[in-house]
């Protein structure tokens, strides 16, 4: 039978294959990492003071007097800097947006952590806003791009229709792009942070 069945595969033609199911692949396949709460993945790096990325370094240095100052702040230490972003379903903020991503960064002795913590599940959105509130305290000052008046006030949005306990101070905040629009006041075409990282800080996003 096997000597037939190989004469005919040389004599008939070929069979179209069907087409098929791509099977569903999820974060964890992709990119190393850890689930830390229901549907909520946490990809974390560790880089060493020095570390350099886009010919720029990665130097701990003090908060500059001048940021300090258009802040409203009177003092803030580098150890308590916590540089925030999110990825939300919407630029709106109403009640119908959802954070999926939070993104934050901080110093830790000769170190900068960076941690990223991943939706799988929107379902479990309050998870996610908790884990980030694990890493906030009373000391925090955070420092976003526009954060002040959109990331803060939206987590701390979500954090009330969640019901999650505790939310961020939005007056602990610096925000650069406030601080861009002030320093390079009429320099710029506009004030995105990809023109600010292309004309000032002179690299490009690969």
């Amino acid at each position: 039978m096997n000597d037939i069945e190989a004469l005919l595969r040389g004599v008939l033609p070929e069979k179209k294959k069907k087409p098929g199911v791509s099977k569903k692949r999820e974060i964890h396949d992709l990119i190393d990492g850890k689930y830390v709460a229901e549907n909520v993945f946490l990809i974390e790096n560790k880089f060493k003071i020095n570390y350099e990325h886009n010919g720029n370094k990665l130097i701990k240095y003090q908060v500059h007097p001048l940021i300090l100052k258009y802040s409203g702040l009177d003092k803030a230490n580098i150890e308590n800097l916590l540089f925030i972003d999110t990825e939300t379903t919407g630029l709106a903020g109403g009640t119908g947006t959802y954070v999926f991503q939070i993104g934050i960064g901080f110093f830790k002795e000769d170190e900068f952590v960076l941690k990223q913590f991943f939706l799988t599940d929107i379902a479990s959105e309050k998870c996610l806003i908790d884990e980030l509130l694990k890493e906030v305290d009373r000391q925090s000052v955070y420092v976003s791009y526009n954060g002040k008046s959109y990331d803060i006030p939206l987590i701390n949005a979500r954090s009330i229709f969640n019901k999650c306990i505790g939310k961020l101070n939005k007056f602990n905040n610096i925000d650069l792009l406030h601080i861009s629009r002030r320093f390079w006041r009429d320099m710029l075409e506009n004030y995105s942070l990809q023109n600010i990282e292309r004309n000032i800080l002179k690299s490009n996003r690969e």
